[in-house]
């Protein structure tokens, strides 16, 4: 019974000698650490969640087969040189925090330094190029987050906008 669990066989002098030493894991882990050092992704411990983010940043911006390449990759959203190593992204970015997404501040730019920060899925959701922006008693945001700044309720002003409200109209008329 190797140490990770998992029930091998294995020659008796082998054991003895010590040329084995576990059913193959420490082989797969060294390797793996070898060439992933920074030690977000191995076999015993699985990946960690900024592993994940710059895994899943790369594949839906470079693999045309991704489900998500139309919206990254597809539309001209890049990786810049740099952040092709895990390392330097790491570096740049530092760890993401749970509950925390990468984000990019300008949506047509791609994914580098200056262009990215790390942000909660509520900020992120707002930032969304299918969002409906207002601009509205000299606030620009989403219409959720304009509602809010202003404390309206959100679906009389949608309605509104959607019967062809004039904007200011549709925030500030009191509501009969």
């Amino acid at each position: 019974m190797c140490d990770c669990g998992t029930r091998f066989i294995a020659e008796n002098n082998k054991l003895v000698s010590g040329n084995t030493k576990s059913c193959g894991c420490l082989q797969r882990d060294r390797t793996s650490e070898a060439s992933l050092k920074h030690g977000h992704s191995t076999r015993r411990h699985g990946e960690t969640r900024t592993f994940k983010c710059w895994k899943n940043m790369i594949q839906r911006c470079t693999n045309p087969n991704n489900s998500r390449w139309a919206d990254w990759g597809g539309r001209g959203i890049l990786v810049c040189r740099r952040w092709r190593k895990f390392e330097h992204f790491l570096l740049d970015m530092g760890e993401c925090q749970d509950g925390m997404t990468i984000h990019r501040i300008h949506n047509d730019f791609g994914y580098y330094p200056k262009n990215c920060k790390w942000e909660t899925v509520l900020e992120q959701n707002r930032h969304s190029r299918h969002n409906h922006t207002v601009t509205v008693g000299g606030f620009t945001g989403c219409l959720t987050a304009a509602c809010e700044h202003f404390g309206v309720n959100y679906f009389m002003v949608r309605t509104r906008l959607s019967l062809g409200w004039p904007v200011e109209r549709a925030f500030f008329e009191p509501k009969h």
